[in-house]
C-alpha cells in the first residue's frame, strides 16, 4: 500500500498512513500531531481529500498543516488555504525553511492546545 500521508507527532514519531479515509480517521482519534505535512497529489487520498478529514476531527481543528508540492500555480495555493492548511511551499524544499516554517507552526500550536487544555 503506497503511503498517502506523512505525520509528524512529539518526539518526532512519524506515522505512515495507508488510503483508507476510515484508517486515516482512527488514527486521528488516537493521537494528537503537533503537524501535519501534506502533499496535494497522492496515490489514494490526495492531500485536498485530507484535509477536510483532519479539519472534521474536534481536536485537530488548529492542528497546523503544511502542503509540500511540486505545483506552484495560484489556484493550487488558493485551494489549499480555502480547505485549510496554514502554509505552502514548493518543490524542492529547503531543509531549513521547511524547519524553520515548522517551528513557527509548532509553537504557535503549542500556546492554542495549552489554552484549549487550560479551558477543559
Amino acid at each position: 500500500m503506497a503511503p498517502t500521508a506523512l505525520m509528524m507527532v512529539h518526539n518526532p514519531l512519524v506515522a505512515v498512513v495507508g488510503d483508507s479515509a476510515e484508517m486515516l480517521k482512527t488514527l486521528l482519534h488516537r493521537i494528537e500531531p503537533d503537524l501535519f505535512l501534506l502533499d496535494c497529489n497522492m496515490p489514494g487520498l490526495s492531500g485536498f481529500d485530507l484535509v477536510p478529514i483532519i479539519r472534521s476531527i474536534p481536536r485537530h481543528l488548529k492542528t497546523p498543516i503544511i502542503f509540500l508540492t511540486a505545483d506552484g500555480t495560484v489556484d493550487t495555493f488558493t485551494r489549499t488555504i480555502n480547505l485549510g492548511a496554514n502554509d505552502f511551499m514548493v518543490k524542492p524544499i529547503s531543509e531549513t525553511v521547511l524547519h524553520e516554517k515548522a517551528a513557527a507552526h509548532v509553537s504557535d500550536y503549542m500556546i492554542i492546545r495549552s489554552l484549549r487544555n487550560l479551558a477543559g
